[in-house]
């Protein structure tokens, strides 16, 4: 059922760049095979944007400092012909019986279209107040000075 959704769920280990014990073969939406990541061929920090991974991380490592058991955040990632790609990411922070971080488990939607209206959206307001700008300005010097 899983592979026929946008949803892709995978099962990250707490190492540098996160490599994949477990991925759902509908990866493949993103040009990867499963086995990409789970034979280490692949890491998953290795296809997040380079302007977002410092955030990404960051923003984990403070979720797993803090005890926090979920983990959420929007990024960029690369697909395998080098396109990119917006990602929901929603994941469950395991830890083993000593509270340490073990594994990350989640999933990892595709939300490039929304990205796009979003942006498409905030442009036209832009548009928009420039547009207003400049008729306020266009009105203002066509005004007659009065004579006192």
């Amino acid at each position: 059922m899983i592979n026929n959704s946008p949803a892709i769920v995978f099962l990250w280990r707490n190492e540098d760049k996160w490599p994949a014990d477990f991925v759902t073969e509908n990866v493949s939406q993103f040009g990867y095979m499963a086995e990409d990541f789970t034979s280490g061929k692949i890491f998953y920090g290795d296809i997040i944007h380079r302007e977002d991974i410092d955030r990404v991380q960051a923003e984990l490592e403070h979720k797993t400092k803090t005890g926090n058991e979920t983990f959420r955040s929007e990024y960029r990632i690369y697909t395998k012909s080098r396109s990119l790609r917006w990602v929901d990411e929603r994941t469950f922070i395991q830890r083993n019986k000593a509270g340490k971080v073990t594994y990350f488990q989640g999933i990892v939607i595709d939300i490039t279209e929304r990205k796009v209206a979003e942006e498409a959206v905030e442009k036209a307001e832009q548009l928009q107040k420039k547009e207003m700008a400049l008729r306020c300005f266009v009105w203002i010097s066509s005004q007659k000075p009065t004579r006192s």
